[in-house]
Formats: structure tokens, C-alpha cells, sequence
């Protein structure tokens, strides 16, 4: 089961390094990204690691538990659990519904266009907010798929 949630936590963090090397390069050219890439996008790698186990772990372990002693032990489910979850928390973080925030006085521009304006989320900010949160939910299939097949690969052989 450590084995899994590493591989799936390894897997994160390779994804949003490398979203995170790909910015660099695209934005800052490519002597910025040979000066500062590698080492920056090490830390990066790091802290994705540790956030996607801990996701792993906080989120995906009672699922597993659950799902596990109930005999859903089939791919699709650990795909389908896995998107749902990555998409629930982004989508709530991206929606401030964690935070609790609904009104104030902030006015926020992102992705170009209005997310909050004067305390209120838009609706290009759900809209900004369900697209992010679909991208997280590919991440989380995927991811979901590769901790399957490592917690419940055959035992290789020793004769």
C-alpha cells in the first residue's frame, strides 16, 4: 500500500513539475529555464510530492478503505473514484467554498477575466473554477488507475 501511494504522490508531483518546468520555459525562454529549471523544478517536484501524498492519504485512503472492503476492487472504480475526489477539492478550494468566502470587497482578475468582483464570484470564476477542477480530475484518473495496478499487481513468482 506505501508502494502505491508513492508511485501515485510521484506520479503528481511529475505532472505539476512538469507543467510547472513548461511554464518556465515558455515564459522565460530558454536560458532561464536551463539557468533555474532543474533546480527550482526539484523543490517543486518535492512539494508536489509531499501535497499529492498527504491528498493521497487524507482523501483517497478512506475511499480506498471503504471501497476495498465492500469487493470494489475493479479499475473503474478506483479511475472513477480517483477523478471524482481531485475534482470535489479543487473545485471547492478554486470556489473559496472551504475558505467560507462570500462577500467582502475584493475584486480578482485571473485567466483573463473577472473571478471575484467586490466580494462576488462571477460566472466566468465557475467557469475558471469547474475547467481547473476538470484538469485535476483527469490528473486524479490517471493517477487513481496507477495506484490500482501497483496495490493490486500479482506477486511475482519466486520459483
Amino acid at each position: 500500500m506505501i508502494l502505491s501511494i508513492a508511485a501515485g504522490a510521484a506520479m503528481g508531483a511529475a505532472i505539476i513539475c512538469s507543467q510547472y518546468l513548461w511554464g518556465i520555459y515558455t515564459n522565460l525562454g530558454i536560458d532561464h529555464f536551463l539557468e533555474y529549471g532543474f533546480s527550482k523544478g526539484f523543490g517543486v517536484f518535492i512539494i508536489a510530492f509531499i501535497v499529492w501524498s498527504i491528498g493521497i492519504c487524507v482523501f483517497g485512503g478512506p475511499a480506498w478503505i471503504f471501497l476495498h472492503d465492500s469487493g470494489w476492487r475493479q479499475p473503474w472504480v478506483a479511475g472513477l473514484v480517483a477523478a471524482s475526489l481531485p475534482f470535489i477539492v479543487t473545485f471547492a478550494l478554486n470556489t473559496g467554498l472551504f475558505s467560507g468566502q462570500t462577500t467582502g470587497s475584493m475584486t480578482y482578475f485571473a485567466s483573463g477575466g473577472l473571478i471575484w468582483d467586490h466580494g462576488v464570484f462571477t460566472e466566468f470564476g465557475w467557469w475558471s473554477a469547474f475547467q481547473g477542477a476538470l484538469i485535476f480530475a483527469l490528473y486524479g484518473c490517471f493517477i487513481g488507475l496507477l495506484i490500482w495496478r501497483v496495490a493490486y499487481r500479482k506477486a511475482a513468482d519466486t520459483h
